[in-house]
């Protein structure tokens, strides 16, 4: 997920590396949710990205990506991914998605550890896995860039340089990957958000190629228009963007209340063109988003929450201190969210 900026490069880059893109990471590894889930058939060796000449992925690993990325289920991910790190130690696919998770609870500690096991499973795949194995090193260079610029690394500002050099690596990385074969779908789907958080942030890449990426060899399919639909939501070509997460929900079984979530928003900026109608549609997507929030990481439900307040405050013109409503979800007990939501209006 190295990025955003319009302040000073330095101030930019440090919330887009280690916020923005990581968390966009997250999505498509395992929801891949980046993203990190699957619209194509499952490969009978467990790779949910490859229909021919699947690779040995394990399958626990597999029903963690299936779980966080096509039911948006984390805490049952990490179930499998718990199992996965002793019965399929050698995948670094495992080692990625923890960190992500790790990355959302703050827990610098895991991030880092999770991070190195990344890269020495990348590492260790590449004399007989190349492609993969420097596909997950790129990855991993791309969380120590976000580890960093996080407040347990070298802060926003000094991280600067290693996030940027980092950036190098993980780019070195990739061209090695696109050399075995640079129509992988693996490889083009992690490689596609990458870019999209680049462009939109910064100009070393354009959506362009990055949305072509995504159209044409990323699979599974339902993660790629994901993607396609928040590189739309963020240039603000909503009608494209509303169209895309609807095929996403449509190809992945309706199930994940991220991609709710994202359709509440591309509604919501939809409704300030002068429909206030589509308040109302975003306000049923929030709620349905919601609905699920006790199988969502506590940041990623909070910040649903916040948003489904701040809309609610359109539609009714009651004043409600949506910060608060935020962190009383935030400061709810255990690592994912509330089964039960604290009342809207305080009470």
């Amino acid at each position: 997920m190295a990025l955003p900026f319009a302040r000073p490069l330095s101030t930019a880059l440090s919330r887009s590396l280690g916020h923005k893109i990581t968390r966009s990471l997250a999505q498509t590894l395992g929801t891949l949710a980046l993203v990190l889930n699957i619209c194509v058939p499952f490969a009978s060796a467990g790779d949910p990205f490859r229909s021919t000449e699947p690779q040995p992925i394990g399958e626990h690993t597999e029903a963690a990506f299936d779980a966080m990325f096509e039911n948006g289920d984390y805490a049952t991910a990490m179930e499998h991914l718990e199992m996965a790190q002793s019965t399929e130690a050698g995948e670094p696919l495992v080692y990625a998605m923890l960190a992500a998770i790790s990355y959302l609870d703050q827990d610098w500690s895991q991030v880092s550890a999770y991070t190195r096991q990344t890269l020495t499973a990348a590492e260790a795949l590449q004399p007989t896995s190349p492609l993969r194995g420097h596909l997950y090193t790129a990855i991993g260079h791309f969380m120590e860039g976000a580890y960093a610029l996080s407040p347990a690394g070298e802060g926003s500002l000094r991280g600067v340089p290693t996030a940027l050099n980092k950036l190098q690596e993980v780019y070195g990385s990739l061209n090695a990957a696109k050399a075995i074969n640079a129509n992988d779908p693996e490889l083009n789907l992690i490689q596609g958000f990458m870019d999209l958080q680049i462009a939109v942030n910064l100009p070393l890449a354009t959506p362009k190629k990055a949305i072509q990426r995504l159209e044409t060899t990323a699979a599974p399919r339902f993660l790629a228009d994901w993607g396609i639909a928040l590189a739309y939501r963020d240039l603000n070509q909503l009608p494209d963007a509303l169209t895309r997460v609807n095929a996403a929900l449509d190809n992945s079984g309706n199930l994940n209340p991220q991609l709710y979530h994202l359709r509440a928003q591309v509604l919501r900026k939809q409704g300030e063109g002068g429909n206030a109608a589509l308040f109302d549609q975003a306000r049923q997507d929030f709620e349905l988003a919601l609905t699920k929030a006790d199988q969502l990481p506590k940041a990623i439900a909070a910040d649903i929450g916040y948003e489904y307040c701040r809309n609610q405050i359109t539609i009714d013109q009651v004043d409600r201190d949506c910060g608060a409503f935020r962190q009383k979800i935030r400061q709810e007990p255990g690592t994912w969210g509330p089964a039960s939501l604290p009342s809207l209006d305080g009470g």
